[in-house]
């Protein structure tokens, strides 16, 4: 599974368009049998130090793969254009690990039950 991102500055609005792509036979075999991971692409955000900043968005959970593209958009004209873009890059970076450990707690699933029994009698 790939995530693809698109980054772009237009009239000082900051958007990022996030899109999962390539999933595997296996992972869409995972994803039908035991349901489709979700996360949240709002919530609370928070970046390293020393440029350390925070910030709250709406809750928004998404299906990983069916709900993709996701998009979120800062506008420089709520903040400045280098916070709004700090705003972008930390939205990025944090829902691609929300996403990819998401799938890989998928991956961790083991189908025990699905089997053929023969009861002899």
């Amino acid at each position: 599974m790939k995530i693809r991102t698109f980054s772009t500055v237009e009239q000082g609005v900051y958007k990022v368009t996030m899109n999962t792509e390539d999933w595997s036979e296996r992972d869409q075999r995972l994803i039908a049998d035991f349901g489709e991971p979700q996360v949240d692409i709002g919530g609370d955000f928070e970046g390293p130090a020393p440029d350390y900043i925070e910030f709250s968005l709406p809750s928004d959970y998404v299906n990983v793969m069916t709900d993709s593209p996701f998009q979120q958009t800062f506008d420089s004209r709520d903040s400045s254009s280098e916070l709004a873009q700090q705003y972008a890059v930390l939205w990025k970076t944090t829902v691609i690990d929300r996403i990819a450990g998401a799938v890989e707690t998928m991956r961790q699933i083991e189908d025990t039950f699905t089997k053929e029994e023969v009861a002899e009698v």
